[in-house]
């Protein structure tokens, strides 16, 4: 009998001891994505994903920078960091009404309205022609005297077109002067100086 109940006793302590190892629990992040499918009726997907699966735990959500991008990654090593890319008014449909061409009729697709520097924070708002259902993801690099602004319209497919008005953030609290960045702008023929530079 005791010979039996040490080996049971062997046996509990062996698979207590050897449980955390094979009995490990996978951690995942959740993510519910909820879409519009007809006028008070939504469709629900839940995805998990595994943390340290990929290189980046962002989830892509609206208009937002690709913070992880090659090109952000670049611009950081100039001593700009990109801050923020957001939506800072809805798609001006009234404007641009629907047609067969889409935004090939618009001579300009993207603008720089305005842009600003309150200390070492420089503000860029932007206008720009896309699809009436899109979302926006932003990158920035620097191309000669010039950080580049980039972004990549995505989403539903609709039948009309429209300008969006976007902003722009970056701090340049670390800038290379040796980087000799002047400008800021969509191309070479597309550019603004920065204030106090």
């Amino acid at each position: 009998m005791k010979k039996q109940l040490k080996k049971i006793s062997f046996l509990v302590v062996s698979l207590l001891l050897a449980n955390p190892f094979f009995a490990q629990e996978r951690k995942f992040d959740t993510v519910i994505v909820k879409r519009q499918i007809a006028t008070n009726d939504y469709e629900t997907d839940t995805l998990l994903v595994q943390k340290n699966s990929m290189r980046s735990n962002q989830v892509l959500v609206g208009t937002m920078l690709l913070k992880d991008s090659r090109k952000l990654s670049r611009l950081s090593l100039s001593g700009v960091e990109a801050l923020s890319l957001e939506m800072i008014d809805t798609c001006d449909e009234g404007q641009e009404a629907s047609s067969s061409f889409g935004r090939s009729r618009y001579k300009l697709h993207e603008n720089i309205t305005d842009i600003q520097r309150k200390d070492n924070i420089v503000t860029i708002d932007v206008q720009l022609v896309s699809n009436c259902c899109n979302d926006f993801l932003g990158e920035a690099d620097t191309r000669g005297d010039m950080i580049w602004l980039g972004y990549m319209d995505y989403g539903d497919n609709c039948l009309c077109y429209c300008t969006y008005h976007l902003r722009y953030k970056f701090d340049i609290t670390n800038l290379d002067a040796n980087m000799g960045l002047k400008y800021i702008g969509f191309s070479e023929k597309n550019r603004k100086r920065i204030p106090g530079l």
